[in-house]
């Protein structure tokens, strides 16, 4: 069983491990990935240029290395806050069930639920405005509610248990029993919530980028990137590369997050 999951860790991880090592050449090796030559516009992947050049002679690979980092950024950064917000609010409310800030954090949530997660994220964008700032923060209010119900419902359950009973019945504060209980037996959850939450803000970053409604087109995203393609069918190489980009990063994330979430 150990051997099967180390194979599918490995498996899991190969595809990500090529798009840090891309994500490493994009963040080093790259000083302009929107450096264009009018003269090699829309050429085809050659050794020359390996995911070939876009419709401004742009070299497609530099700006996609670029661009992983972008998405990967904004993606990352905006799980970690939610995280954060969701694992401490998610505790205080389970901790102190159907307290005032239970009942208002749950009905809190209720609300930012009970929009489509989508054109939720759109309305934030359009009042808050397109910027790699403000995209953290759309992307981290649309997922906290997730992050606050998991931690919330696993608390509630962890609370139920006899050695958090005799903790409470022995005088335990509430940071020793998150710190030497809860958390323990939440740390696998919180892995898979991360890499899951991760891959679901790429998608959400990417969609926003191809509706352009993401970062600016002078930092590149994968999902801008992905855009580019539409007015340039022929140049197949526009749209594929970026949007395989994409799909490994989410199979590799979400695979790693269901192996996380199985090893508990």
């Amino acid at each position: 069983m150990i051997k099967s999951i180390d194979k599918k860790i490995i498996y899991s991880a190969i595809p990500l491990f090529i798009i840090i090592l891309f994500a490493i050449w994009g963040l080093f090796f790259v000083d302009d990935p929107m450096k264009l030559s009018f003269h090699e516009r829309n050429l085809p992947p050659s050794l020359q240029h390996i995911f070939g050049t876009d419709d401004i002679g742009c070299d497609l690979f530099n700006k996609t290395c670029y661009a992983i980092n972008i998405t990967i950024f904004i993606s990352f950064v905006s799980v970690i806050i939610s995280a954060l917000a969701g694992i401490l609010l998610g505790f205080l409310s389970g901790f102190f069930h159907e307290s005032l800030i239970d009942k208002f954090l749950i009905n809190l949530c209720n609300i930012l639920l009970s929009f489509p997660n989508f054109f939720l994220i759109i309305v934030l964008v359009a009042i808050l405005g397109t910027n790699v700032s403000n995209l953290i923060v759309v992307i981290a209010i649309s997922y906290f509610p997730t992050v606050y119900r998991m931690i919330r419902s696993e608390v509630l359950n962890i609370k139920q248990t006899d050695f958090i009973q005799i903790s409470l019945a022995m005088g335990g504060n509430w940071l020793h029993i998150f710190k030497e209980h809860i958390f323990p037996n939440l740390r696998n959850t919180l892995l898979a919530v991360l890499l899951a939450g991760t891959a679901n803000a790429i998608i959400t970053e990417s969609a926003l980028s191809f509706l352009g409604l993401g970062v600016p087109l002078d930092n590149p995203s994968l999902g801008s990137l992905l855009a580019s393609g539409r007015n340039y069918l022929r140049a197949w190489w526009l749209s594929f590369f970026p949007g395989l980009i994409i799909f490994m990063l989410n199979y590799s994330l979400r695979s790693l997050g269901k192996i996380a979430e199985k090893t508990k």
